[in-house]
């Protein structure tokens, strides 16, 4: 089971303004339309700030769909470095404020596109 964030029925104008948001609050992933949120440091979890050396940094995926037009956001705090350790988990408290506060952030781009995304769009 994945929780998400699901912003959808994405027009195209505000897809692209999305697309220009995530590439200057997020890492480019891989895929098209992928990309990374890096989560700070200082809301890693205990055993995350243990693992930071050998499994960081850490992430949270989205990803910008074309068909059907949505942005989505895995509540998966990811390890960069190691796929499969126990170091992995659903976001935390202090996390799931952090997400918040960028969706926030998010929102306002979208709909006045007046307010700066913010270096590394983590607060």
């Amino acid at each position: 089971m994945m929780y998400s964030l699901l912003l959808d029925e994405l027009e195209p104008d505000r897809r692209e303004r999305l697309r220009l948001f995530l590439g200057q609050t997020c890492r480019p992933g891989l895929l098209p339309g992928a990309y990374w949120w890096p989560v700070p440091q200082r809301a890693l979890s205990p055993l995350q700030r243990e693992h930071l050396a050998s499994c960081g940094p850490y992430c949270l995926a989205l990803l910008l769909e074309e068909r059907p037009p949505a942005l989505k956001m895995e509540l998966l705090v990811r390890a960069e470095n190691n796929l499969h350790c126990s170091c992995l988990a659903m976001v935390n408290q202090e996390q799931r404020e952090l997400v918040f506060a960028f969706w926030d952030r998010l929102n306002a781009w979208l709909t006045d596109g007046k307010e700066k995304a913010g270096a590394g769009g983590n607060g």
